[in-house]
């Protein structure tokens, strides 16, 4: 057994909340506790451990003297909280911001790529044509120079008929007959 002003003090609370909890759970403590006298109430094991294990699960928070400083500076943390969540939104926006730039760019150089293939591919096209063109300006010229060596021939009959002409082979060749 112990006195209940004892038990509070090595709980770090005050003897009244001891008292409340034996107020609340009477029931469940009844022949537990003693009163003896107006200031004299004795718990045993029992109570003592019920009381701790109520404690434990429904804390109860002792001011002193430094409370109004640890009020000041939670409330000083707590606007501490709400401008740093402010700056999370604020970073939050422009990540998303830049992730939507980062998209549209990204779109951009795919069009750029594909115009880049378009371009690649009417400069193959290009290529292409130009070689076409080019074996037939070969091909021209080879039946230009063809047709100039069949005109060179065509004259020189030309020219040997005239010279047969002249010397009178067809009218020979004809009065034969």
């Amino acid at each position: 057994m112990i006195k209940l002003q004892d038990f509070a003090r090595q709980m770090g609370v005050t003897d009244r909340a001891i008292q409340k909890h034996l107020k609340n759970c009477e029931a469940d403590l009844q022949g537990h506790f003693e009163r003896k006298g107006p200031n004299g109430t004795w718990l045993d094991d029992y109570a003592q451990t019920f009381i701790q294990e109520r404690m434990k699960q429904q804390p109860v928070v002792v001011y002193d003297d430094s409370a109004s400083e640890l009020v000041d500076a939670n409330r000083k943390l707590e606007q501490e909280n709400k401008e740093l969540q402010k700056k999370l939104i604020e970073a939050y926006e422009l990540l998303t911001a830049a992730k939507e730039q980062q998209l549209r760019l990204q779109g951009e150089l795919t069009e750029q790529k594909l115009i880049a293939a378009k371009a690649d591919a009417a400069e193959l096209a290009l290529t292409d044509a130009r070689e076409r063109a080019e074996t037939a300006e070969a091909v021209a010229k080879t039946y230009e120079q063809e047709r100039d060596r069949e005109r060179a021939r065509a004259e020189k009959v030309e020219a040997e008929l005239e010279t047969l002409k002249k010397r009178g082979f067809w009218a020979r060749v004809f009065n034969k007959q």
